[in-house]
């Protein structure tokens, strides 16, 4: 009987308490589950386009080397230059946010922190009023010349 009793009370301390996952294991369980993710989705960006290509029809032209193929020409100079640029633009704004948040010591921050978002808006107002005819190349110039000048004022 006093058997019984001692389990009910330790039930009853333990109940409420979830067990928690040790930070170790984050890392593992964000690579388990993102990359093969990542993956998936960018195999889902490669199939997807204007032209209907199947999946098996990707995974031939991935591994053949077909190369007079239209379906292989769109799959090798458009499809897989975009999902591999579309993961590198990405990671690169995860570091560039990692980075500015180290920077500020805040896990808020953004670029209006430093005002480079302001400073590349003023720039295209700029590239506007001088230049009219200026074309969306040129507008992303003044821009980037814009974002940059702001940004290297602070160091």
């Amino acid at each position: 009987m006093q058997e019984i009793i001692e389990e009910s009370q330790a039930d009853f301390k333990n109940k409420g308490r979830r067990k928690v996952i040790t930070r170790k294991w984050v890392p593992f369980l964000i690579i388990g589950i993102g990359l093969p993710l990542i993956i998936l989705l960018i195999l889902y960006s490669i199939i997807l386009g204007n032209m209907d290509i199947s999946a098996s029809q990707v995974w031939d032209i991935i591994w053949a080397n077909k190369t007079k193929d239209v379906a292989s020409i769109i799959v090798h100079d458009v499809r897989i230059p975009r999902a591999i640029s579309g993961v590198l633009v990405g990671m690169l704004l995860a570091v560039a946010g990692g980075i500015m948040q180290a920077l500020t010591r805040n896990p808020l921050a953004d670029p209006s922190i430093f005002g480079v978002s302001q400073g590349s808006t003023f720039a295209v107002a700029i590239g506007l009023a001088f230049f009219p005819s200026i074309t969306s190349t040129g507008l992303a110039l003044f821009s980037f010349v814009g974002a940059e000048l702001v940004y290297c004022s602070y160091f």
